[in-house]
C-alpha cells in the first residue's frame, strides 16, 4: 500500500486566504465555510474560496487521496496497526485537551493559550530554526520529526498525552529537501509570504513542520503542519522562554514521552 500523505494547512480556525480567524466572524454572527471537496480548510467567503483556490488545490488533491487511503476497504489484520486507528489517534495526540493544562500558572502557557502539542513544535521550530539570530531561516527550513505509535492494534483505552514517541527530529534545508512533492508544497506556500509582508511587513513567513509515522514495515503516514503566518508578536512571545536551546531536541523527546508538553514550555527539562 502507498504511504498515506496528508497536508495539513490549518492551525487555527481561521480564513486561509484573508486569516480572519473564526472568533472574530462569530462576534459578527458569521462562521467559516468548509472546503466541500476536502472538508478541511476554511475561509469566510466564497470569494476568499476562489481566490486561494491555486494555492488550496494541492493540499486538496493530497487530502482527499489520504482520506481514500483511510477508507479503502481491506482484509483487517487484528494483529498490525491499521491506517484509520493510527490516523485517529495522532489528531487526539496533536490535539491534547487544555483540561490537561488547567492548573498550570505559566505566563507562557497562558499566552500561548496551550490545548495542544503544537506549541512545542512551534517552539522546537523557533530553537532548531535558531530564529533569534536567523528569522530568516523561517523560510528556508524544514522541522523534521519522527513519530512511533505507542499503542497496540485494536486498542481501546489509549492515552492521547502518550500515544506517540518522538524517536526522530532534526532539520532539513527545502532546497535540498529530497521528497519533491514536500519541497513543491512548501514552495507554495512560502511564495504567499511577499503578499502578507506587504499586508504587514511584521509577517517573517511560515515555519513548516513535517511529522512521519512509520506504523508497518512498509507503511506511513505523513503531515504537513504549517505554523503561520509568523509574525513578529508572535516569536516575541517567546521572550519568556531562553533565546538559546541547544537541547531542544532532547527536550521535545522526553516531553513528548512523559506526556507532559507544558514542561517544555515553561523549562523543567
Amino acid at each position: 500500500m502507498a504511504d498515506s500523505v496528508s497536508l495539513s494547512e490549518v492551525t487555527v480556525k481561521q480564513c486561509q486566504n484573508c486569516f480572519v480567524r473564526e472568533s472574530g466572524l462569530k462576534e459578527k454572527g458569521q462562521k467559516l465555510l468548509t472546503c466541500g471537496a476536502c472538508k478541511r480548510a476554511s475561509y469566510c467567503s466564497p470569494e476568499c474560496q476562489r481566490l486561494h483556490w491555486k494555492a488550496h488545490k494541492p493540499f486538496c488533491l493530497m487530502n482527499r487521496q489520504a482520506d481514500a487511503n483511510s477508507n479503502t476497504k481491506t482484509v483487517i489484520d487484528p494483529h498490525r496497526l491499521q491506517t484509520a486507528e493510527v490516523e485517529s489517534h495522532y489528531k487526539q495526540w496533536i490535539l491534547v485537551s487544555k483540561s490537561f493544562f488547567s492548573n498550570s500558572k505559566s505566563v507562557l502557557v497562558i499566552l500561548l493559550g496551550v490545548q495542544e502539542y503544537r506549541p512545542i513544535l512551534f517552539l522546537s521550530v523557533f530553537y532548531a530554526f535558531e530564529l533569534e539570530q536567523h528569522p530568516e531561516n523561517i523560510s528556508q527550513n524544514i522541522l523534521i520529526v519522527t513519530l512511533s505509535p505507542t499503542f497496540l492494534p485494536g486498542q481501546k483505552k489509549v492515552d492521547p498525552k502518550r500515544s506517540f514517541n518522538v524517536v526522530a527530529a532534526g532539520v532539513e534545508s527545502i532546497a535540498e529537501f529530497p521528497d519533491l512533492q514536500v519541497r513543491a508544497t512548501a514552495e507554495q506556500v512560502f511564495a504567499r509570504v511577499p503578499e502578507l509582508q506587504r499586508r504587514d511587513p511584521t509577517v517573517l513567513g511560515f515555519g513548516i513542520i513535517y511529522i512521519i509515522i512509520p506504523y508497518t514495515d512498509q507503511e506511513t503516514i505523513r503531515h504537513i503542519v504549517p505554523w503561520g503566518p509568523v509574525n513578529e508578536a508572535q516569536t516575541s512571545i517567546f521572550e519568556l522562554v531562553p533565546p538559546v536551546n541547544p537541547n531542544w531536541k532532547n527536550d521535545l523527546i522526553m516531553c513528548v514521552r512523559n506526556g507532559t508538553p507544558v514542561d517544555m514550555l515553561i523549562g523543567r527539562n
